[in-house]
């Protein structure tokens, strides 16, 4: 896989990893499909209403990928199917295998 959809980051407060995302709402069900562009697609069972897909998103984020809801936020594109998600306090190598071992293929 393409490693641009994923970056580690550093600011005087914290490190982590981002991720690009393209998600599609309104799906059968919510999973990490596959590289979409240059950014990791992921489908969304949740609307694209009132905020529903982006609440779906980060919840599932953190389930997933076993690390705390306060760690996971939306960094841009909140309205938008193209998202950059910002995981603090994470390690790049570990969310990288993490979601790779969760792809549905």
């Amino acid at each position: 896989m393409n490693p641009t959809w994923i970056q580690s980051f550093e600011s005087k407060s914290y490190q982590g990893v981002e991720l690009w995302l393209h998600c599609q709402p309104g799906a059968k069900q919510t999973a990490w499909i596959g590289l979409h562009g240059d950014r990791l697609k992921v489908s969304l069972q949740a609307q694209a209403t009132d905020g529903q897909a982006n609440a779906s998103l980060i919840a599932w984020i953190a389930k997933s990928l076993d690390e705390p809801k306060s760690n996971i936020q939306i960094v841009s594109g909140e309205s938008s199917r193209m998202k950059k998600i910002r995981i603090l306090n994470s390690n790049l190598q570990t969310v990288r295998e993490r979601i790779l071992g969760l792809i549905k293929t």
